[in-house]
């Protein structure tokens, strides 16, 4: 899968709560399974785009 692509899929399931676009760890892992892209990939692309990682379930991201 390409990088536009990969980053098209997680653009998308981010949402934009209070003005800033958020990606819940369990909607990150969900894109992970679904598409097959990296978790580390859907990190770095979450950064590079300022979306911040919520709702984690080991409660690293608050």
């Amino acid at each position: 899968m390409d990088q536009d692509t990969m980053r098209k899929l997680v653009l998308d399931a981010a949402a934009e709560v209070n003005g800033r676009k958020t990606l819940a760890c369990a909607h990150a892992f969900e894109v992970h399974h679904r598409h097959g892209i990296p978790l580390r990939d859907i990190g770095r692309i979450c950064d590079e785009n300022g979306i911040r990682i919520c709702a984690c379930q080991l409660g690293c991201f608050q």
